[in-house]
Parts: structure tokens; C-alpha cells; sequence
């Protein structure tokens, strides 16, 4: 009898150990990172997605945002062959609250999870269920993006969602360290020189011309469910 009882034991623990979803590691990937989340998206999110996710109350307000940023980059780029990837290092703290939103991800059964590879990138990737799916398949393709431009033109502060925008290196020139994405922020337009300034406003204008031209052609792209999206 005791010795049975050890086995049902191990064979339970074995049922709990985390599937390696081996069938994902070489699937191409994209990296998390902080993608403008229009308003519509968030709204949906924070209705049905949140409240299904167990975040701990520590900054809890900072990981509901990173829910929200991820379940929008599963919804927007995990077609068949794609995944998203993200670093587990516990040495940077945004990196340790990421990590905690996707195990809460994971656990709501929301996302699965492969260690490596992409050619041995040393990042776990993440690929949505079919109760994630069934979550977001009725949800508005054209909510998943932002394509509201503004004009750094006219702002004090310029921002990278921008009809023209100015971004920093990936690296800092003097130390040669890779920059973090909030490192990186918009540069200021050269707004001293009147005939750059002037130059500068002509594209914005083209370029805010052609986007209305093409904004039905968008929306018939675009405008419809992720049901499509996931067949």
C-alpha cells in the first residue's frame, strides 16, 4: 500500500510538469515591446481579459498595462507561423513584472509557453490558446492598431506615433550600450531652421493627404473579425 501511494504521487507530479510545446521553438518570432494600444482595444481588454488574470497587487496598475500590450501583440502578430518572445531575467525590474504577467497569462490558460530557440535565442516564446482565441475572435481587427498619426510639428513634446518622427540610435554613441525602448523616445524636429520647419509640414500634409485617400481601402482590409485571422 505505501508503495502505491508513492506512485500515484510521482504520476501526479509528472501531470503538473508544464509541456515543452516543442511544436512553436523554431517558429519566427516578435519581440515585446511597448506598442501604442488604441483605447478601444484597451476598453475590450479590460472588460473580458483582466478580469480573468490573477495579478498580484503589487503595481498592479503597471501589469494590468502589460496585459493589456500583450494580449494585443498575440492577437496582432500570432498568425500560424509567428510567436511572441520576451526575456525572463530577473536582472532588470520591468523584465520581473513582464515575467509575472505572463506565468498569470500562462495560468489562466491563456498562453503557452516554449523555452528557446529561433537558432538558440535565449528568450521564452508565447503562443495564445484556443481559449484566448475564442476570447478575441469577434473583436474589430482595426481596433489591434493605432493609426491615428499625429504632427510633431505642431507639438511641444514629439512622440514616435508621429507622421514624421525622429528617433534616437539603438545605441548610446559615448558607452555604446544598447538603449531600452524608453530610452530611445522621439527627438525634437529642428524647428530654428524656418525653411527645414516649413519643408518638414509640406510631407505631413502629403503624407496626412494619402492616408485619407487610403483610409477606406483600410478599413476593407482591415474591418473585419480576428476570426478570419485564425483560420
Amino acid at each position: 500500500m505505501p508503495h502505491k501511494t508513492r506512485k500515484v504521487q510521482r504520476l501526479a507530479g509528472t501531470a503538473r510538469r508544464p509541456r515543452a510545446n516543442l511544436s512553436f521553438r523554431n517558429l519566427r518570432s516578435v519581440r515585446y515591446w511597448d506598442y501604442p494600444v488604441p483605447h478601444t482595444f484597451r476598453d475590450k481588454a479590460e472588460a473580458f481579459l483582466l478580469p480573468l488574470l490573477a495579478l498580484p497587487g503589487h503595481k498592479r496598475k503597471k501589469k494590468e498595462g502589460i496585459a493589456v500590450r500583450a494580449a494585443q501583440l498575440l492577437a496582432l502578430h500570432c498568425t500560424p507561423h509567428w510567436c511572441i518572445a520576451d526575456s525572463r531575467s530577473t536582472r532588470t525590474a520591468s523584465v520581473r513584472l513582464r515575467t509575472q504577467v505572463w506565468d498569470s497569462l500562462v495560468a489562466a490558460r491563456l498562453v503557452r509557453t516554449c523555452l528557446g530557440s529561433e537558432l538558440a535565442k535565449k528568450v521564452t516564446r508565447y503562443r495564445p490558446t484556443a481559449k484566448f482565441r475564442r476570447l478575441v475572435r469577434n473583436w474589430d481587427l482595426f481596433d489591434l492598431d493605432d493609426f491615428t498619426l499625429q504632427r510633431n510639428s505642431l507639438l511641444r513634446r514629439p512622440v514616435l506615433n508621429a507622421l514624421i518622427s525622429i528617433r534616437k540610435s539603438p545605441k548610446d554613441p559615448k558607452t555604446g550600450k544598447r538603449l531600452t525602448s524608453r530610452q530611445r523616445g522621439a527627438l525634437p524636429l529642428p524647428k530654428s531652421d524656418a525653411a527645414l520647419l516649413a519643408l518638414i509640414r509640406r510631407e505631413e500634409n502629403l503624407l496626412a493627404r494619402i492616408n485619407i485617400e487610403s483610409q477606406l481601402h483600410r478599413w476593407e482590409v482591415n474591418s473585419r473579425s480576428l476570426r478570419d485571422r485564425y483560420q
